[in-house]
């Protein structure tokens, strides 16, 4: 039986997205952050509820997609405060060669 909605066969889109989300569960075990984890986790979740047909209502997806977006924006937000860190790390070791560089040139015209 063939299910078209709005000019798209359902089943064909069913089989898409579930070839998609294989693809993204396979490479789970190469990444690194357990967020990252966490998130592939879920999506083989939605996948398995995919394959058997029993997807959540329109209601409770929204309410998944709203906290998956809150978690990726607090995953936004940690990844902007490491790069912040980073960046003042980079600059501290930056003028502390250049102090020592200063130093070497001083010790240099002394002698």
């Amino acid at each position: 039986m063939r299910c078209i909605v709005s000019g798209v066969d359902v089943d064909k889109e069913a089989k898409r997205r579930a070839d998609r989300l294989q693809q993204a569960v396979a490479i789970a075990p190469r990444l690194q952050s357990p967020e990252r984890r966490e998130f592939i986790l879920e999506t083989k979740t939605h996948l398995d509820r995919l394959q058997q047909n029993t997807l959540p209502s329109v209601e409770q997806i929204l309410a998944h997609k709203m906290d998956l977006f809150k978690r990726l924006q607090a995953f936004c937000d940690y990844n902007d405060s490491v790069r912040a860190r980073h960046a003042k790390q980079n600059r501290v070791r930056i003028s502390k060669i250049s102090k020592a560089r200063a130093n070497n040139e001083a010790l240099r015209s002394e002698m």
